[in-house]
């Protein structure tokens, strides 16, 4: 994925800055391998924020490495991606994210295509 930088520095006084909201969003959800919890984020590029994760650089799931990419969700906008992770969290079960993760047609294919998804 190619990262766009601001062309115009009247909208942006800081034009080294990526501008992500052209780019597609992915929602996507990792499963620790050390317990099986669950994590779900935003990006823009799910499998970088992957290696971000396994890399101990978020205080958040540092603890629970190694993480394994179960489910990516892309959305047009971050607005509409962030509104969905939002709805995610707020359900606080195990077991509704592993129907989602476990029961959609997209995670099945990929696993199938994609020998790093779980």
């Amino acid at each position: 994925m190619r990262v766009r930088v601001a062309s115009d520095a009247a909208q942006d006084t800081s034009p080294s800055l990526p501008i992500y909201e052209n780019y597609m969003h992915d929602v996507y959800f990792i499963k620790s391998q050390k317990n099986g919890r669950y994590y779900i984020g935003v990006s823009w590029n799910a499998r970088k924020r992957l290696s971000e994760h396994n890399a101990g650089l978020s205080k958040s799931t540092k603890p629970w490495r190694p993480w394994k990419l179960v489910r990516v969700e892309t959305y047009d906008s971050a607005n509409k991606a962030y509104l969905r992770e939002r709805l995610l969290k707020s359900f606080k079960s195990k077991k509704i994210i592993e129907r989602i993760v476990m029961g959609s047609p997209d995670a099945r294919q990929r696993r199938d295509r994609d020998p790093d998804f779980a």
